[in-house]
């Protein structure tokens, strides 16, 4: 065969290693690997927060209240937390969490219908308690003993009201301290016609004493905006009994009616205002971020207002529209325009 010798290739053995390699154990190890990450980080937030001088600051204000009401706090309830295996925000306020353990010695339960498997083994690792039904806020003191820390982190005024409303009697309140989006800032921003929904917020003012705490931690978008709230016995008792009535609280979809009225008033096409990318994109944002039974969505706010923004925009676009065509020059006008403006005869018109 005159001398020449077939040569053949060899496998590598890298590649024969991941042809045989099993999948599954593959898998198995990457969610490991990520696990293992996610409990560094949440380790080295809880060690940022503890030696803050926000966290100093946080606790003093929170132990002014316990020993000015002689109670320590015996559970914590957390909601909306987010999803702690990928959220820097979420690890920082986890963080706190475990700090706020450590100083009482109580119980913690946290619940978010957007926690993922990796973030359910996060919270049993820690050995918090993982709830299991999405109660939109509406939960009570968990012992008459001591206070209930509720802790809603950057969480929709839904939550709120919704836990005002639950909690709408003198003997349920006084053991309740919330850690949640400022009311008084609530008050303060929202327009007086969407706040008719949020009746429990604006009540509250004759009955609640907020604490807000400094935001100087390093990061200032974990901790802005956040507010310690607690209920005096002296405040609570101090109210009408008619005071205490309630009704379930309803929220409206104002915004989205107001938007698709606003479309079709400057829907100019000749396709249905349905078929629109305006339509398709304010009915799947507001489709995907409104609070259900399902979901604690932090981006409803958000929402909301770009809503508001947007919904703005277009009547002004259209006032504008509408003066421009009723006001705007024409040009230069002819003579028979301008006479007959003022009411003169042309030479040769007939008299």
């Amino acid at each position: 065969s005159e001398g020449f010798v077939t040569v053949s290739k060899k496998k590598s053995a890298k590649a024969k290693r991941l042809v045989n390699s099993d999948p599954f154990s593959v898998s198995c190890e990457f969610e490991h690997i990520v696990l293992d990450t996610c409990l560094k980080n949440i380790l080295k937030a809880k060690s940022e927060v503890e030696l803050s001088s926000f966290y100093k600051s946080f606790l003093t204000l929170l132990t002014e209240i316990i020993e000015k009401n002689n109670k320590s706090v015996t559970h914590t309830i957390c909601l909306g937390l987010g999803q702690i295996s990928t959220c820097k925000i979420a690890q920082h306020q986890l963080g706190l969490l475990l700090l706020l353990r450590e100083h009482f010695l109580c119980q913690i339960e946290v619940f978010d219908p957007v926690f993922s498997s990796t973030d359910k083994d996060i919270i049993t690792h820690f050995k918090l308690e993982l709830g299991t039904t999405n109660c939109e806020g509406k939960r009570k003191p968990v012992s008459s003993a001591g206070f209930t820390f509720f802790f809603f982190p950057h969480c929709p005024k839904e939550l709120s009201n919704n836990l005002l409303y639950t909690n709408w009697n003198p003997n349920h309140l006084e053991h309740c301290i919330l850690y949640a989006n400022s009311f008084e800032k609530i008050r303060l921003d929202t327009p007086s016609r969407f706040l008719q929904s949020y009746q429990y917020l604006l009540q509250s003012t004759e009955i609640v004493e907020e604490l807000a705490v400094p935001n100087n931690f390093r990061f200032l978008d974990i901790f802005n905006d956040l507010s310690l709230h607690h209920f005096p016995r002296d405040l609570v008792n101090s109210v009408h009994s008619s005071f205490w009535e309630s009704f379930e609280p309803t929220y409206p979809v104002a915004e989205t009616e107001e938007l698709i009225r606003e479309l079709r008033l400057t829907n100019h096409s000749h396709k249905s205002l349905w078929e629109s990318p305006a339509y398709q994109f304010i009915s799947k944002n507001f489709r995907r971020n409104q609070v259900t039974a399902q979901q604690t969505c932090k981006a409803q706010q958000e929402s909301k207002y770009m809503a508001d923004t947007y919904l703005c925009y277009l009547k002004s676009s259209r006032m504008a529209a509408s003066l421009r065509q009723e006001f705007h020059g024409r040009g230069e006008r002819s003579v028979r325009s301008t006479a007959d403006m003022v009411g003169f005869k042309l030479p040769h018109d007939p008299k």
